[in-house]
Formats: C-alpha cells, structure tokens, sequence
C-alpha cells in the first residue's frame, strides 16, 4: 500500500511567470537581494514610492513602453545583462492582459462537482506524486502481475486521479514505455455485457480502467455474474500475451465487499494505492495552478481563505492533511468563482458572492431532502442527527459513526430503505463513508443547512440523550454484554421517559433498543429479587421508607432533568428565531425586529441578544396589518397627521398619527367603490379625499371629521375605463384623473357638492397611469402605457392646451409621475426598470437630467419626493423602495419589502408604503443611520454630553460632519472640509475632553484644530500644525486637552502642547516604531502615551513630563500589524486591535512593567480596526473588517465573554466608539453609513416595542415559534 506526499512548492524563476503575483514576487526578490527598500528603489528610479509600491505588491504593472521604466527599475535591483532585461520584458507581456469579462468560450480550469477527464488533465494539479506513483505502480504490474486497486474514501478524487492523472501519463507513453491503448468502463447492472462490449482481447499493450468499481456490489444482483466479472478481470491482469494492465477504483467502504473475493485479496495486500486526503501544499496547487494555465490570478488573500474553511474541524485531525470528502465541494466553489470573475482575477468578493462553500452544500442538501417521499425524509433525518455531536458550551461537530450502527445488520428491508437514502447523500459528496465508519463530510453542513440546524435545534435535550444512551450501548457491547454496564435508577427513568415517545423509539437502532430492553428487564429482576428479600426478612417499614426515599430522589432527579430540558429547548427556539430574524431584515423590517425580541424574551442566548440589537441599528418600519391582498395607494393629509389607504376589500382606512410609530385605527373602513380601488388623494385642507379604480368612477369624500366621513356630490363617472390615479391642484380648485380609457379627465371642485367637467387631455395611445400637478398649478404631467409623458398648461384649466414636446426617453409603460416641490423637476418611472428625470422649469423645452437612474431589477411602480426635494424615493416590483439622492445621484438607502411595492406618500420624516401583502408600512426616516458620506467614515466619536457626534469620512469626501443624535441623526449646519485646500482632509479626528475643540488630520499629515463650541458652524483656530510629513492615521487629545497626539504613515508620533489653542507649541518627537504607526491614545490620567506600529508592537512612554518623554516598554504578540489601541477609563487595562483578527488586553497598572490579562479574544474574521471601552469598562468593542463589531463582557477582563455580534453594517467597520453613558455605540465604514445601536437589552427591547407597529400575530408566531404558546412580546 502506498501514501504519497508532495514537497513544498519551489519558487520559479522569471521564464515561469504567468500572473500579476508571481511578477510583483519575481521582482520584490530582486529588490530584497539588493537590500533595498521601496523608497530606495523609487528615489533612484525617480517615480513616486505610491507607484513603486504597487508595482512589488502587484496593484499595478510597469508600462509596456517604454521599456525605460522596467529596465531602470532592474537595473537599480541589480539586473544589467541584456538577456534577463529581454526575459523580464516578455513576462511583462505575458502578464499584461486587457481586464474585462472572460470570454464565453474560454475552458473552465475547474470542475466543479463533476470529475476531472482526460481531456481536462491540463486543468489537473495537486496530484502529481499521486499520479507518478499510481503510473509506477501499474508499469511494474505490467505484464501478468494481476490489478492494481485505487482505493479512497467518497469525494477523496480517485475518478479524477484515474481519468486525468493515470490515463493520460500512460496513454502519451511519459513514463519511458510506448503508448498504452485504453478501455475505461464503469460496471453497472450487467458487467460482463459491458466488458463483451468494450474489451478488445487481442490487443497488447492494454490499459483497462475500471472506475466506480463499487457498482459491482450495488447495482449488479447477480452473484454469479459478479463473480465472472472478478475472474474475467484478473485473468486479463495476469496474462502475459497478449498483455494489459487492469486498475480498478473503488471507494473504501467496499473494502470489505472486495476482500470477500479471493481473487482480488491479492491486489489489496501488494498493489494497491490509497487516495488519501491532500495536504497543505497540494490543495494549493489544486486552486492556483489551473487559475495560472488559464493566465487568471488568484487573490492571495482568497487561497488563504479557502484552505482556512477546509481545515479540519475534528481534535487530532493534525494540521497537514484537509478532509478528502470537502474536494467536490472547493472545487464547486472555485467554479462558481470563475464564472463571475472579470479581469482575470479570482477575488474573495467573487467568491464571498458565489455563497461559498456553505450555500452550495445547503443548496445540493436541500435537493437531494426533498426529493424524497415522507419516509425517506425521516430516515435522513435520522441519519444526519446520528453524524452530530452536540458540543456543551462548545460548537456542534460532526461524529464518526460505524457502519453497524447506521445500517441494520442482515439484509432486510429497513436496512435496504436506509441504505438507499445513505447512498443519496453520499453521491452527493455530503456524507462521506471509508471502511469503517460514516460521517459528514464538512463541518459546514452543521451550520450552512437550515434544515439539519434547525432539526438540532427543535430537541437539543433529546439528542443528548440520544447520544448518552448510542455511546453507552456500544460501550456495553464492546464488555461481552457486561451486565454492570446497563442502566438503572434514574438513567434508566430518564431514557425511558424519552423513548416513551413513539417517535424518539423508532430513531433507536437495534443495538441500544436491545439496551434498553436489557436494562429494563434487570431492572424488574432485581426489583422482583428485593421484593422476595423484603417478603423473607419480613423488614417491610424500613423498605417502604427506602422506596419512599428511592422515589423522591428519582422525583428530584427526573424534574431536575425536565426543567434543563426545558431551559435547553428554550435556548434552542431562541436561537432558531434570532437566525429567522436575521433571515427576515432583507424582506419583512417590522416582523424581523418583532422576532428578535422574541427570541431575547424566550431566552436571552447570544444568538438572539445579538439580533435584538442589531433592531436597533436600521430604519424602523411601523407596521399596519391590512385586509388581504395588495393596497394600491396610500396618501398623508398635508398636514401628516391623518392616512389613508385602499384596501384590496374595495374600502379606505383612515389612521390618526401622533409621531410615526403612534398609530389610531379611526371608525370603521369605508366601503369606497364596487371594485379595487387603485388611488386616493388629499386636497391641500386635508378635508377631501378623491378615491377612484376599476368601477371607471372617481368619488368625493367629506373628511372633516375623520371617524365620521361622508360621500361629498354625486360621483364622478365620465371615465368609461379604470382610473388608475387621481389628483388634486395646489389650490384644490381642480381634480385631474388618469383613465385606462387613455385620456386625463378634470373636474373643477371648487365646490365639492357640484362638481363641473372640464375639457378632456387627449393624445396618448395607451392607457393613462399616473398624473401630477406642478407645485404652482399651471402644469400638468401624465405618463402612459404608450412609452411617452406628456405636459399640458393648465393655467386656465377650462382651456387646457399642450406644452412643449411629448417626452421620450423609457421603453415601456410609465406607471408613475412626480414632481418637485418646486416644480422645476419631473420624475417619471417606468416598466423598463429605470427612473428619468427633466429639467421643467422651461416646460415648453424641458430638458433631460442625464442618464435614467438604474439599480432596480423590476418595473418602478410609484414615486415620491421628499418635502426638500433632496430625495425621490422610488417603489418596485421587485421589492424594494430606493431613496435616491438627486444632488449625488446615488442610493442613500434601500427599503425591503416582502412583496412588490405598489404606493408610497411622504410626510416630514415619514414615508408610507404598501405592497402586495396589504400591510402598510410607515418607515421613520433617516432611523439610527446616517447616510451624507461620498467615502468610508472612518472616525466617529461623541461630545462629552452625548448629544453631538462629530464623523470623520475619507479623502473622496474629504469632510467632517457633527450630527445631533438626541433623536434621530440630524446634520447640524454643512459638512466642514480643510481650509487649507492642499492640507485636505483624510478623515482623521479628534476630540478634546471638554468637547470645544476639534483635531483633524490630512493627507500630508499637517493637524488642523476647530473650535466646535457652535457644532452649527465650527470654526478653524490658527494654521495648520506642522511637523508630520505624511498621512494622518491617528489622533488623540490627552484628558485634560494640554496634549495633542498625531501619528500617520511615518514611524515617528507627533505631539504639541495646545494650552494656548491659538498658539500650539511643538514637542520632542517619539521615535522607536519600525513602520507606520496607525494608531495613538492617551491613559486617562495623561501621563503614559500608548501607539500601535504597523511593526507588530505596541510602544509605551511617559508623557508626565511632555518635555521629556521617557520610553517606558514595547509590547509584542501581535502577529500582524497594530491597527488600534485604547485604554480602559480606569487606566488599568490596555485593549490592542491588530491585523491577525485578534483583540489583546494588557495590565498597564504597572505601565513600565505590563502584564498580558489571559488569552487573546479571537472571532473577527478580519482585521480588527478599532477598539473601545465603555463608561464603565464592563463592554469592550471590536470594530472589523469582516462587517461586524464585536462585543465583550470584560467585568472579568482575565476571562472576557462574548456579549453580542453586531451584524447591520453592509461594510467593513473602520470605526466604532460608545456613548458617554454607554447606551449607544456609534460606527462607521466602508458603506458610507453611521449606524447607532442600542447595546442595552432593555433599551433595545423599548424601541423595538415603541417602533414595531402592529404585533406578531398567532399565524406568524405559530410558522416561527413551533412549541411554545402565542404571548404577547411588548
């Protein structure tokens, strides 16, 4: 039996280079073999260190021409000879490559779940050794020396190995012999027709391949046939004329199967090759290699990622070798990967898209599950409970079963039906079996499929019994059937009580029913044997007494265990209803945060604490529950305090609102119309409402007194098809309605009672579905299912007339109009997916706003403009409502929906909308997010008082803000750029401790102060600050405001003495740091400077005296870069933030002297960028690359625990920082967006209570709250 290892991979030389890596790596050697420095390199070639940068990291290439940029370049690293100048040149060719999409008929390097073929052995690597081994093994059998047997467990590769590594090397002859003739064949049902069929028995020179040899054993019943076959291939193997070498491939868990067969013992004891599991090495190769024969680059940061999820998850699994079974599974994920690259790169992102690994193993899961009939349903879910371990305060694994306990023994039809479900899944490469057990082939099924997790989930306690008793049978098996090892007492009372129920008693298998039965039948002889004793010794008061002593304690224990059961049912149905809300945030806002605290009020788990506050941190949407069906309108009185809506009974509700999330039912619904009601709409005194729809009739309604209205004057039947949208002018003197029947009728209201018909707009050729008033009245706006919008004046609207051009422009319907506030804009949307916008102000030549905006992936069914005009927002059918920023043109926020949006209204703050569902939603703009940046926010801090919060966003904005967060974020005056234009700013702030002056950093590194005492407008104090010479990374003001702190992309930290605010006094510089230091902070007592270097260190001084600052220590540990540091506020704990996604506390009471407080706190799944404690320093945050923050109970700061995941951020998170009561933390990121969260339970619970609207109700709490009772949750 052989096992073959690779070696580690060998560096190559220039002629090797294929990609942008492997160039910038080629050419960073010869910078490190001069022994120079990226500045050196840049300085003498005479281009900026930036540009010098990005050619050895590999962001960027030299120019192809003219070749003087490369060849000065290596000719600065040393390289002068004309032939390595013309090598590097043609790898630079070679690597240039025009970005952009792959070509549609470019070959996939990678396979997916499909096996590798011969044709595709270009595309095959990592199996090198292997391959050569399996080739020499089978040249040496060759001729007479019988077969050689490939055996490897489900998903290890051995079809690939065989097809794409064996086939080839033998049939081009490469290992020194002539070309081998080939016969690859798979048994099936009747292996001999097929070996008649494909054998050429007069050949030499023969290659036989048998792969998937395990169908022999399952899909052929014939025993006689099986056994020719066997004999048919070994003959063949050992003849020497004419001569052929025969391999067969089989999966492990056919050992046994084979080994029955004398004929092939032989080949499993002298010739036979086990496709064991990759290593480290090889599986990168099996990922970059065919990306490189394809010229595609791999991000390093992607390989890096994948091998880390394929790393295996089972204790002393050793760190070499990765999990055979997850081969299908990296490379279905790769495939997936190349598919959606552009540029000739595979990114993390692409991949992160893709889903990765977990949602392709959810996806074939939940396709092979419902594909079965109900028993087999119960049968898998049998089976997969069986392959989990469940983890006590640890994660669930995956356990290792043996065969006897999964399949019945004998051949009977339990067994059959078992195996064939078995089979299923292991086809699939989800459940992977060798020669002695069966387990699941990835860690991730636990996790990744909803439906496995939630079956854990719905009776943890149960399968912790379960697995006691599975463990202790075979351990009563394993002693000879000792009888010492069955249960008794309450064990015994326990299991019992639990297979009691008829379905726990048919997950039991033959063995630990035969267990139980055992145990219970000692159980009754050894009570019959006491009671004859107890007969004998006639001793019936003291037995009595013990029984009455027995049966309390088992009263005691069995209600004990039921009311753990209980707390760990709890657990499991919060935990299942915090993944249903987190489910829920892109589809049903109001519901998602209903869940949330749900989840908290059955059981305050991680899981769901985390979703509770994350509730928090999101635009609120008040609900109201309507009738069934879709509501097609909604419209605010001007005034915001009365809403109406069409409810698909054909009647209007009315609600009185106090705030947004205060809102009253009044009367009873209005029977409105015959027929769905498609529009309502308030005149400008909120007294009228004009409803029209599918009854082609527009009706008047008196609603002065809202709880009572009444129907004003006679209908309005002129239309003589659907009205589809009706309106009123400014003054409320004229109704406007547009009909199917593809004309706009008016009607002058001056009086409500006798309404007077007005000439009819004609001139469209479709139906009419929406209309509008400019806000002064005298223009009209309508758009048509012909494609076209049309402007009429209607100044003296009983002579309405034409004006300007028919507007052109959408290729579909246009469903909806809208204008302006001040009537200079008009916005039409449209059936194509896309919004258009013209300039109105000259409506006798409008002119058009650029190009449409695009982003929606559905028909634009209606629009609204804020009361500022600043934002459209924009309702489709494909779920969403976009608010639009028309000043940058850009989505500030996306509203989901479960259902296409049909209407939505504006009033102040508040935007109404329905969709197919029938529910109205009334969302509180902007909530707890913040969304004015053009680029990253990467600080964000609070004033002392907590009312102020002042952000910080990058160079492409180049702006601070100071926001009132009192209520909801409120921009106070303008964002605040640089006075000084080429000091621009880069997002770097700091706040003094009084909170009256501001610090902000630049790109060149000089420090600009503010006064902020009017946060309305902040004003600059003096010069900038000079010194550094570079970026800024980091600000800190010392406690008492005396102090002033910068660093940035240089290894020296700044400080100034800023007493005097308008006189600022340089300081001796710190020096020490290696590299960059990207972050600074002062101990709250001032006298000690903490700075974290991108040298991996932490540097400490003693700043008591600035004059003279003292180095005091240099913590290490660190693995990568420090990329944030803070102290607690009582000054006793430093918090470290780096690059290798770990956070790190140190004892700084003692600051000369630190000590490290227990183990580093691990699971950001990134960089961590920023650290923070709160007031109290009972919660410390993580601010991560990976979108989250992450939250700490450090009350015990030796043993922190985890207290929340924060999850809203669509970005990684640059910055996070806590209020001055600690209530709230604020962060910002890459996604543009200051979100607040509320990190108190409490609170978080109160505004989800105050915000949610209309409860959960009994159909929704039963589809998500399976076994507990329907209870109110506010």
């Amino acid at each position: 039996m052989l096992e073959v290892k690779s070696d580690p991979e060998e560096p190559i030389g220039v002629h090797a280079v294929r990609t942008r890596q492997e160039f910038a790596q080629q050419l960073t050697l010869l910078r490190e073999r001069a022994s120079l420095t990226v500045r050196d390199v840049a300085r003498a070639v005479g281009i900026p260190p930036s540009t010098a940068g990005g050619y050895f990291s590999g962001r960027n290439l030299p120019p192809a021409k003219p070749h003087s940029v490369l060849h000065e370049l290596l000719r600065v690293c040393g390289v002068t000879s004309q032939a390595e100048l013309d090598a590097w040149h043609q790898a630079l060719l070679r690597v240039r490559r025009v970005p952009g999409p792959r070509p549609g008929h470019a070959p996939a390097p990678y396979r997916g779940l499909e096996p590798f073929q011969p044709e595709h052995v270009g595309w095959f690597h990592g199996r090198e050794k292997l391959t050569q081994a399996l080739a020499d093994l089978v040249t040496r059998q060759y001729p007479g020396g019988g077969p050689v047997m490939v055996v490897g467990s489900s998903g290890a590769g051995k079809s690939s190995l065989l097809r794409a590594g064996l086939i080839p090397i033998l049939s081009q002859g490469e290992t020194g012999s002539r070309a081998w003739k080939l016969v690859l064949c798979t048994p099936g049902a009747h292996p001999m027709a097929e070996w008649e069929r494909r054998l050429d028995t007069t050949g030499d020179h023969l290659l036989i391949v048998v792969d998937q040899f395990e169908e022999l054993f399952t899909l052929c019943t014939d025993h006689d046939e099986r056994t020719a076959f066997i004999k048919s291939l070994v003959a063949v193997a050992r003849r020497t004329t004419p001569a052929a070498s025969v391999v067969l491939g089989m999966r492990a868990d056919f050992y046994a199967h084979a080994s029955g067969y004398p004929d092939l013992v032989e080949a499993l004891q002298n010739a036979q090759i086990v496709v064991g599991p990759m290593d480290r090495t090889e599986l990168r190769r099996a990922i970059v290699e065919p990306a490189r024969s394809a010229n595609l680059d791999v991000d390093g940061g992607l390989v890096e990622l994948l091998l880390r999820e394929l790393e295996p998850g089972q204790p002393g699994s050793g760190a070499q070798a990765y999990e055979a079974g997850t081969l299908p599974l990296l490379s279905h994920a790769l495939h997936m990967t190349w598919k959606r690259a552009r540029g000739g790169v595979l990114t993390i992102e692409d991949y992160t898209a893709t889903g990765g690994i977990r949602d392709a193993i959810a996806a074939t899961a939940e396709t092979v599950f419902t594909d079965l009939n109900e028993s087999q349903r119960d049968i898998a879910r049998r089976l997969f409970l069986r392959l989990v371990h469940l983890g006590d305060q640890t994660t669930d694994t995956r356990r290792r079963v043996s065969h006897p306990e999964i399949l019945p023994e004998g051949r009977n039809n339990e067994g059959i039906a078992v195996g064939e479900v078995l089979d299923l899944f292991v086809d699939q490469r989800l459940i992977t079996t060798d020669t002695n057990s069966v387990y699941l082939a990835h860690e991730a099924l636990l996790t990744a499929w909803p439906r496995l997790r939630g079956w854990i989930e719905a009776d943890r306690a149960g399968l912790r019994t379960h697995g006691r008793l599975a463990r202790d049978a075979h351990a009563w098996q394993d002693s000879g059937r000792d009888p010492s090892g069955l249960y008794r007492g309450s064990r015994l009372a326990v299991a019992q009580e639990w297979t009691s129920e008829l379905e726990h008693r048919a997950d039991l298998n033959t063995l630990e029913r035969e267990f139980l039965d055992s145990a219970a039948n000692q159980e009754h002889a050894e009570q019959r044997a006491r009671r004859r004793r107890i007969s004998v010794l006639r001793r019936l008061i003291v037995v009595l007494a013990i029984l009455v002593v027995i049966a309390s304690v088992l009263t005691v224990v069995v209600f004990r265990q039921r009311s753990d059961a209980l707390a760990e049912r709890d657990m499991a149905i919060s935990r299942q209803l915090a993944t249903a809300a987190n489910q829920l945030w892109d589809h049903d806002v109001s519901l998602a945060m209903q869940l949330a605290l749900a989840a908290y009020r059955i059981s305050p788990t991680l899981e769901a604490r985390s979703a509770l506050l994350d509730a928090t941190a999101t635009t609120p949407a008040t609900r109201i529950l309507g009738s069934e069906g879709a509501s097609q309108s909604v419209a605010f009185t001007p005034n915001g305090q009365i809403l109406a809506a069409a409810n698909a009974d054909h009647t209007i509700r009315l609600w009185r609102l106090d705030g947004h999330s205060h809102v009253t039912p009044l009367g009873t619904p209005i029977a409105a119309a015959s027929s769905t009601i498609f529009t309502v709409t308030f005149d400008r005194t909120g007294t009228l409402l004009a409803v029209g729809g599918g009854d082609k009739t527009v009706r008047l309604w008196n609603v002065t007194h809202p709880d009572h209205p009444t129907l004003t004057g006679t209908p309005l039947t002129d239309a003589t098809n659907t009205i589809y949208s009706v309106t009123f002018s400014p003054n409320g003197h004229t109704l406007a309605a547009a009909s199917a029947d593809k004309t706009i009728h008016l009607w002058d209201v001056t009086d409500p009672n006798r309404p007077v018909v007005l000439p009819v707009l004609t001139g469209f050729t479709d139906f009419a579905y929406s209309v509008a008033f400019s806000q002064d009245g005298h223009t009209l706006a309508a758009g048509s299912a012909d494609g076209t919008v049309r402007l009429w004046d209607i100044s003296n609207p009983t002579q309405p007339s034409p004006a300007g051009p028919v507007l052109t422009g959408p290729t579909r319907k246009v469903f909806t109009v809208a204008f302006t506030p001040d009537g200079n804009t008009l916005a039409a949307g449209s059936a194509d997916k896309n919004i258009y916008l013209w300039d109105v102000t000259h409506r006798d030549a409008p002119i058009t706003l650029g190009m449409p905006l695009t982003g929606a992936t559905s028909w634009i069914n209606t629009l609204a403009f804020s009361q500022d005009g600043r934002t459209l927002a924009a309702g489709s059918s494909d779920n969403t409502v976009r608010l639009w920023n028309l000043t940058s043109r850009t989505v500030e926020r996306v509203l989901p929906h479960p259902g296409p949006v049909t209407a939505i209204a504006f009033a102040d703050n508040m935007l109404a909308t329905t969709d197919a569902d029938g529910t109205i939603r009334i969302w509180d703009l902007p909530g707890s997010v913040a969304t004015d940046s053009a680029d990253t926010v990467l600080n964000t801090q609070f004033t002392p008082n907590g009312q102020v919060l002042v952000t910080g966003s990058g160079l492409t904005d180049g702006k601070f803000r100071l926001w009132d967060v009192t209520q909801r974020p409120r921009l106070l005056g303008q964002p605040n750029a640089s006075p000084v234009p080429a000091n621009r700013f880069n997002g770097m702030t700091a706040l003094s401790g009084d909170g009256r002056t501001l610090a902000t950093g630049s790109i060149n590194g000089r420090v600009q102060l503010w006064d902020i005492q009017n946060p309305q407008h902040p004003v600059p104090i003096g010069e900038p600050l000079t010194g550094p010479t570079a970026a800024s990374a980091s600000l800190a003001f010392s406690s008492d405001g005396h102090l002033l702190a910068a660093s940035g992309e240089e290894n020296i930290v700044w400080l100034w003495d800023v007493t005097d605010k308008a006189h600022p006094r340089p300081l001796h510089p710190l020096t020490g740091p290696s590299n960059y230091v990207p972050s600074v902070a002062f101990s709250p007592d001032g006298h000690t400077l903490a700075a974290g270097s991108v040298d991996k260190n932490v540097w400490l001084w003693d700043v008591t005296n600035p004059d003279e600052p003292t180095h005091l220590a240099t913590l290490s540990g660190p693995t990568n870069y420090v990329s944030s540091v803070a102290f607690s506020h009582n000054g006793h704990t430093l918090a470290v933030g780096s690059a290798d996604k770990k956070v790190r506390l140190w004892d700084v009471t003692n600051n000369a002297h630190p000590e490290p407080l227990g183990q580093p706190l691990t699971g950001p799944g990134n960089y961590v960028y920023s650290v923070a404690f709160s007031a109290e320093d009972h919660i410390l945050a993580a601010a991560s690359a990976d979108k989250t923050i992450w939250l700490w109970d450090t009350t015990n700061q030796r043993r922190p625990g985890l207290f929340a995941t924060l999850n809203a951020s669509a970005g990684p998170v640059h910055s996070a920082t806590f209020s001055p009561n600690s209530r709230i933390i604020a962060a910002g990121g890459t996604d543009r967006t200051v979100r607040l969260w509320a990190i108190d339970p409490q609170l978080a619970s109160e505004y989800i209570c105050s915000a949610a609207g209309d409860p959960i109700t009994l159909a929704e709490w039963t589809q998500y709250v399976h076994d507990l009772p329907y209870r109110p949750i506010c």
